[in-house]
C-alpha cells in the first residue's frame, strides 16, 4: 500500500511544474504558453494579406522554363483579360491558321498550336524579344508553359478555378 505522499508525487504532473514556482500552471497559463508557441507558425496577427495579382485585368508574370535540351527560356509576360470582340479575332485567326479546315478536322496538336498561338497573339501586351513570333518557336512545351499561365490567370479573373471562392 502507499501512502498519502506517495500517492501526491505519482499523480503530480511534474513535467506541467514551472521551475521557478514549482506549482501546476493553470489552464489560462498554458493556453497563453500555446498562444506563444505557436505565434511563430501563424506570423503576425491580423497581418492583412495581399491580393492575388491574377485578379487584376492585367497580369504580369516571370517564366523560367528550360527545355529539354537544357537551354534556358526566361522573361517577363503582361497578359491582359480579353474582351468578347477580341475573342472573336482570337477565333478568327485560329480559323485562318487552321487553313480554312474545320477544326475538327485537325490533329489535337496541331489544333492545340492554333488555340495557343492565337490567344497568346491578342493577349499577351508585353514579351521578351525571343517571344516575338511565337510561331517561331521549336518547343511546343514552351509556349504550353507561357499559354498555361496565361490560362490560369484568365481562370482566376472570371471565377472559373477552384480556388476562387462561390456565391
Amino acid at each position: 500500500m502507499i501512502d498519502a505522499a506517495e500517492l501526491k508525487n505519482r499523480i503530480t504532473p511534474t513535467h506541467l511544474l514551472d521551475p521557478e514556482s514549482l506549482e501546476v500552471p493553470t489552464d489560462e497559463d498554458l493556453k497563453g504558453q500555446v498562444s506563444r508557441a505557436t505565434a511563430v507558425l501563424d506570423g503576425p496577427a491580423n497581418e492583412p494579406t495581399k491580393p492575388d495579382p491574377r485578379g487584376e485585368k492585367s497580369y504580369t508574370f516571370q517564366l523560367d522554363y528550360e527545355d529539354a535540351r537544357g537551354k534556358k527560356w526566361a522573361g517577363q509576360f503582361t497578359n491582359k483579360i480579353l474582351n468578347i470582340h477580341e475573342r472573336q479575332k482570337v477565333g478568327t485567326m485560329r480559323a485562318m491558321l487552321s487553313g480554312g479546315q474545320p477544326f475538327d478536322s485537325l490533329d489535337e496538336l496541331t489544333s492545340e498550336l492554333n488555340l495557343m498561338v492565337a490567344h497568346l497573339a491578342f493577349s499577351l501586351t508585353e514579351k521578351p524579344k525571343w517571344a516575338e513570333n511565337l510561331r517561331a518557336l521549336e518547343d511546343y512545351q514552351l509556349l504550353q508553359a507561357i499559354y498555361e499561365e496565361v490560362n490560369s490567370h484568365e481562370s482566376y479573373f472570371l471565377g472559373w478555378g477552384p480556388h476562387q471562392k462561390q456565391g
